[in-house]
């Protein structure tokens, strides 16, 4: 399935002492678990590391999964059956290199430095 997250946005917009209940009147309108949804103001910062987490962990997984069904584990850099039209395709993204994306995940993933 498709991981999903309700995140309340703007959430330096309401007075500190408010936050806590409206997300509870978020949560309980919508149904969500009690960890959601997830606060997050890009003007104060609050909750964007976690949200950047769940993305990241999101798109990892999602490779993962990718990986395995196209050609197990891709310890060669190589998967299906040598007969698709695709896998030419296939070779160039998985070339043997290791690359990585790292646009933002030490910031995500340290949490000492801010």
């Amino acid at each position: 399935g498709v991981p999903l997250v309700a995140v309340a946005t703007k959430i330096d917009k309401i007075n500190a002492a408010d936050v806590e209940k409206s997300l509870e009147t978020v949560r309980d309108g919508l149904g969500l678990p009690d960890n959601q949804p997830l606060a997050v103001s890009s003007v104060t910062g609050v909750g964007t590391r976690e949200l950047w987490r769940i993305l990241l962990d999101a798109c990892e997984t999602r490779v993962e999964e990718l990986c395995n069904e196209v050609g197990g584990d891709n310890s060669e850099g190589k998967g299906g059956d040598g007969e698709d039209e695709d896998d030419e395709e296939y070779d160039e993204f998985f070339d043997g290199e290791d690359l990585q994306y790292d646009q933002g995940y030490d910031w995500v993933n340290n949490s000492g430095n801010l």
